[in-house]
């Protein structure tokens, strides 16, 4: 492979001096699995810097001098005598001292491929040439299938590609220790594994390299004129042929989905590890994270620790477990931290359930898991209707008959002390409304039959989880709710959104506090409502959030939502 620097000397056609000149690093990889343009010529400003770059080949990071800020790159074919062969252009602003990565992607032709994606050329800014800790491998995603669904890149508890779709890079670069692994792609929430791809970090000598990780190829070649196949490849610093990743089998992962039930007021906020990894940091009380995957089949554990932890060696409870392969646990973080002004105080611990669903098992309906984490509650049973739901649920325990599946409505819950029929608690469980049709969800009982014995904590409440996580879902107590049946649903619009989410309801926002949450159930702010309902969403990041509606003595709302 032939590489061609632009010509400093060249600046003196504009009458501009050397020392003018600023200098940007770009590595050009050709991921275009047209057999049109087998290689392809690469032009910066009408200069051939990248000569005869074939598919699945990258150019080794080159300096490339420029003036101004606004830049033209064009490709033409491999055999290309000058610009005027090109056949696509872009403009685009490249900054001096940076590191520029640039994949071509889709097709020049539009005839006989299924999807068409148009040749693009897609521009990364923060390229790295090397780890930023010299004991790592920083990896980099690029999703370059036509005709691949949008996906998830995971390697082992790292998901380093999250939602990316045909054309998009993962959201910066993720660092893996210098040992063999093997990589997932996923559907969006993890749980169906789609491939399974050989990472040999170690034996493939990339420790202290940063990589860019391309999907290439077509998931049905008879459908793209026999183009070449789905895989995986990826690219080093030093460029050349793309080195694929072989096939392999899945590897033996768990999913867990944690939630934060402890209400201590030291526990505002808890870190979770699994083995010697943070697993889920500052997990707010009543929040839950999404199924997360761990690995499994090995011994493993669970430990908890104060927020803002430095380590494993922080942790105040450990659960010992080996997960097994394909299953789905979920883990009630309960108890108390600090034993003085609690009656009682059991410690703080996790209660895992192996079982959890990630969906209701009919669409229509809503499947339920009660887990009883009121320290200081007695058993409890809870009926809906002439309907018992569960009796005898005493605190630590999930209801031992498992998951109970319910026609989708919003319905009346009555709690009772299991011992004496006492009346705790009568509330509505909003699963309509709440958006809970289809979903699996865990109610737990939570907070303090008597706060003024617990340090005026948080009263006793049922509340609801769904599998996508964050803020817990009030059951609101019946007397405070005022025709609760009728309450009208919440539907964002549109979604996936970019600047704004228009909330579509009957309901008076204004009496509702509205607050944005991530995946991982981290409270990022509390919106406020401008004309016509519509809430500013520019600022987010791409990727996947929730919209949480909360007003006191009436069911929450959460709404999973996406900013493109």
């Amino acid at each position: 492979m032939k590489l061609k620097k632009l010509l400093i000397t060249s600046l003196s056609l504009f009458g501009l001096s050397i020392a003018q000149a600023q200098i940007i690093d770009i590595q050009f990889i050709n991921n275009c699995p047209d057999p049109a343009v087998p290689d392809v010529d690469l032009y910066i400003n009408g200069q051939l810097t990248f000569d005869n770059i074939h598919f699945r080949e990258a150019s080794q990071f080159t300096s490339v001098s420029i003036l101004g800020s606004t830049h033209n790159i064009a490709l033409a074919p491999g055999t290309s005598t000058s610009i005027n062969d090109t056949f696509f252009s872009i403009n685009t602003t490249l900054i001096p001292t940076s590191k520029y990565l640039i994949v071509s992607n889709g097709m020049k032709s539009n005839v006989g491929f299924t999807p068409y994606k148009k040749f693009s050329l897609d521009i990364y800014s923060n390229a790295k040439n090397h780890a930023q800790n010299p004991s790592n491998i920083d990896v980099l995603f690029f999703h370059g299938c036509t005709d691949g669904t949008i996906l998830d890149a995971r390697l082992g508890i790292k998901t380093f590609a999250d939602d990316v779709n045909y054309g998009q890079f993962s959201n910066g670069y993720t660092a893996f220790p210098a040992v063999d692994g093997k990589v997932r792609l996923t559907n969006t929430t993890g749980k169906i594994n789609l491939y399974n791809f050989s990472l040999a970090f170690n034996s493939l000598g990339l420790t202290s390299k940063a990589i860019t990780v391309v999907s290439s190829g077509f998931i049905n070649p008879a459908a793209n004129n026999n183009g070449p196949a789905f895989g995986l490849y990826f690219a080093t610093e030093a460029g050349g042929p793309l080195q694929p990743l072989p096939p392999t089998t899945a590897e033996a992962i768990a999913r867990l989905q944690l939630i934060q039930n402890s209400a201590d007021s030291a526990a505002d906020f808890l870190d979770v590890y699994v083995g010697n990894d943070l697993f889920v940091d500052n997990l707010p009380f009543r929040n839950s994270t999404t199924f997360l995957d761990v690995i499994a089949s090995i011994p493993s554990s669970v430990g908890i620790a104060p927020k803002n932890s430095t380590s494993v060696a922080d942790v105040l409870h450990t659960a010992a477990i080996a997960f097994d392969s394909g299953a789905n646990y979920i883990g009630v973080i309960n108890g108390i931290i600090s034993p003085a002004g609690y009656t009682p105080s059991p410690g703080i611990n996790t209660i895992l359930y192996k079982g959890g669903k990630e969906a209701a098992s009919t669409p229509a309906n809503t499947d339920m898991l009660l887990v009883h984490g009121s320290t200081d509650a007695p058993s409890i049973s809870i009926t809906e209707s002439s309907n018992t739901i569960v009796t005898g649920l005493s605190y630590g325990n999930y209801n031992s008959a498992g998951y109970t599946s319910m026609a989708t409505s919003n319905v009346i819950f009555d709690v009772k002390n299991s011992t004496n029929s006492s009346m705790l608690q009568q509330c509505t469980a909003p699963l309509m409304s709440g958006g809970l049709q289809g979903q699996a969800t865990v109610i737990v009982a939570s907070g303090f039959v008597t706060p003024s014995n617990n340090k005026n904590g948080p009263d006793f409440k049922l509340y609801a989880t769904a599998p996508a996580g964050g803020p817990m879902i009030l059951l609101p107590p019946v007397t405070a709710v005022q025709n609760i049946e009728n309450s009208s649903s919440f539907i964002v619009v549109p979604n996936p959104a970019t600047n704004e989410l228009q909330i579509n309801t009957q309901e008076d926002l204004a009496r509702y506090m509205i607050s944005v949450y991530d995946i991982s159930g981290r409270q990022l702010a509390i919106k406020s409502l401008n004309a016509g309902k519509k809430i500013d969403i520019a600022s987010l990041q791409a990727g996947t959030y929730f919209l949480h509606l909360q007003k006191e003595g009436q069911a929450a709302a959460t709404i999973k939502f996406v900013k493109e």
